[in-house]
């Protein structure tokens, strides 16, 4: 069925493989999650399986999350096949190679990012691990892809009181108060990225900067870039931007 080469990754608690389907050639990710490593577990069809699973079934169906093709369980682990875009490259590497974006390539960029975590937040998932690293950016059409939900769990409004995901992303409430909401959580995780794109470094190097959230903009950037930036990067929660807001700020609303 499908015929497995190279490693190419590491994610979410689980080595991940290139691969292609044998019926069409189709190039796929395959990620295999050994079972004594997975910490959240669900009922899917009647049978237990690493929440993993259940989250990517969820948010299946919008272009800007990868896409999982199938799944299987075998004795010592669990399989997932993703879909592998072509000429693709993650962020992460990406920003390494040009330095950092131009605001009209990281504006349409991060506009995808953003309607990607609003949908995921819609159908009850939440991703706690938003970074460079996971997202995957198609070279030739510009379209990005969200990718690896291993850290993920459901969404719910209450406090978060465990850690999942990549410290130099988390708010400055996980370590002051070693607690969280999940969109104000994701909002933070956001804002770094997209300093991260503008800038080229992430903002925040050490869990105390990031508990005093503060951060200096090194290079020349719009003020409308600025704005939204140190929006997202509120200190306090409740004075960030929600998704929608993001998206209706005059930087992103005003590029097309």
């Amino acid at each position: 069925m499908y015929e497995v080469h190279g490693v190419i990754g590491v994610g979410g608690g689980g080595m991940v493989y290139s691969g292609v389907r044998l019926a069409d050639s189709q190039p796929v990710a395959i990620k295999r999650i050994m079972r004594e490593k997975v910490k959240r577990w669900e009922k899917i069809y009647g049978r237990s399986v690493p929440q993993e699973i259940g989250l990517m079934i969820r948010v299946n169906g919008h272009r800007g999350i990868i896409k999982l093709i199938d799944w299987y369980e075998c004795l010592d682990s669990f399989i997932l096949v993703l879909e592998r875009p072509k000429n693709s490259i993650d962020l992460f590497d990406y920003i390494r190679e040009v330095g950092r974006m131009t605001e009209e390539e990281a504006c349409m960029i991060f506009r995808q990012v953003v309607a990607s975590v609003h949908h995921i937040h819609t159908r009850g998932v939440v991703h706690r691990d938003i970074k460079d690293e996971n997202i995957v950016l198609n070279r030739d059409t510009g379209e990005s892809k969200l990718i690896d939900f291993g850290c993920g769990t459901l969404l719910h409004d209450d406090q978060y009181r465990d850690f999942s995901g990549t410290p130099e992303f988390y708010p400055p409430e996980w370590f002051n108060q070693h607690q969280y909401k999940a969109r104000t959580a994701a909002v933070w995780s956001l804002g770094v990225l997209l300093f991260d794109m503008l800038c080229g470094e992430i903002p925040f190097k050490t869990k105390q900067k990031i508990g005093q959230g503060r951060f200096d903009f090194k290079v020349p950037l719009s003020s409308e870039a600025k704005h939204l930036v140190s929006w997202m990067l509120s200190v306090n929660p409740d004075s960030r931007p929600n998704l929608i807001e993001i998206l209706q700020h005059p930087w992103i609303s005003t590029r097309r």
